[in-house]
């Protein structure tokens, strides 16, 4: 069950995304593009796709806590003198 507070949370992001989406559907129009509800779906598919794979990477990249080794731990006494 979701508490009371997390649900109001809840709903003031629905409704400020409600206002964002509205407005740019009047800026939009005002400009004279109209908006294909024909890709509609495609679009936000797309979009949260693209986000989904940006955490996923963010993830991974967390997972990596071994630094890599340096040249000089590498190469030793055998490096190359400039």
């Amino acid at each position: 069950m979701i508490h009371h507070h997390w649900y109001e949370f809840l709903m003031h992001e629905k409704e400020e995304e409600l206002r964002r989406d509205l407005k740019q559907r009047q800026l939009l129009q005002a400009a004279g593009f109209q908006s294909s509800g024909k890709w509609t779906l495609p679009r936000k598919l797309a979009g949260w796709l693209g986000v989904q794979m940006v955490r996923w990477g963010s993830t991974l990249q967390s997972y990596n806590t071994i630094s890599m080794p340096s040249t000089e731990l590498c190469l030793g006494d055998h490096q190359p003198k400039l």
